[in-house]
């Protein structure tokens, strides 16, 4: 449908971590522009589309104006995309974590490979599960097709058409053998039962490893002379732990009354049924 048309602004590659509108999609979108014209503005970020690449394709598609706004300095450009995407598009948890990777993947232009680790924006498994309400494990396997899957893998991920799970299965095979795969299902190293995409147990496990890293590490720095730092990181996680036992101790004292309560009402109910049993005896007399 783009083959015909000449698009002057590029789209920005945080943008292409999003899928495109279906065909179906977007013939509406051109109806609707049509009709009333673009109400919001496109959003450029370093002379690239990063916000509004359909509504410039319909724009040059029917020939008329499209108004454009730079995004705002005090803006994060991957959280910008992450919340505007998010917001008004139905992903699916595959699609929801294959842009979460793909967003944070992306490094400011004319930095690459230029030796500036101090300009990388890195996520840890549990802020990018809790950015694309996915689970850790469906962040793993999106970070996998990103890095060993071929184009058409992940394009496939991204419309919708298989699943994170499959897509990570195909990335472990030669990328000359990729494209094959996704003609047919991978019956050896997929299972065939139904594998969650979400599992709260996920959450809990990355948090109690998130506090023994930092716990780690606040033991690292009182080791290393770094006594006041280290300690003030101690005490904090201290006291953090010491709000989940406190918390713990009260369900554990409220279980114990409701038992204290439970053992009175059985004792009583032994009583009845003694002094029931006896009554009894003595009617059959």
């Amino acid at each position: 449908m783009t083959e015909k048309y000449e698009y002057k602004i590029e789209r920005h590659p945080l943008s292409a971590a999003f899928p495109n509108m279906t065909t179906d999609e977007f013939v509406d979108l051109l109806d609707s522009v049509r009709e009333i014209g673009i109400l919001n503005p496109i959003v450029l970020f370093e002379d690239k589309i990063i916000d509004g690449w359909h509504r410039y394709r319909a724009s040059v598609e029917l020939d008329i104006d499209c108004p454009a706004i730079d995004l705002a300095d005090d803006l994060d450009p991957q959280l910008f995309v992450i919340a505007h995407n998010f917001a008004r598009r139905n992903l699916s948890a595959s699609q929801r974590a294959l842009c979460a990777v793909g967003v944070f993947k992306w490094r400011p232009s004319g930095r690459i490979n230029q030796g500036h680790p101090e300009d990388e924006v890195v996520k840890t498994n549990k802020e990018l599960s809790d950015l694309s309400k996915t689970s850790a494990m469906t962040i793993s396997r999106a970070k996998k097709v990103i890095s060993n899957a071929v184009n058409e893998v992940i394009e496939a991920v991204q419309s919708g058409e298989i699943g994170i799970v499959k897509a990570s299965e195909i990335a472990k095979l030669d990328k000359d053998k990729q494209v094959e795969a996704l003609k047919k299902p991978v019956k050896k190293t997929v299972p065939k039962e139904v594998v969650p995409e979400y599992d709260p147990a996920d959450d809990m496990r990355e948090s109690i490893a998130v506090l023994n890293e930092e716990l780690e590490k606040a033991n690292r720095a009182a080791a290393a002379g770094i006594l006041v730092e280290g300690m003030e990181d101690a005490r904090e996680i201290m006291e953090r732990q010491a709000e989940e036992i406190k918390t713990l101790k009260a369900e554990n004292d409220g279980l114990k009354a409701t038992r204290d309560t439970m053992m009175v009402e059985i004792r009583e109910l032994k009583k009845q049924c003694i002094y029931y049993q006896k009554k009894l005896k003595g009617l059959e007399k």
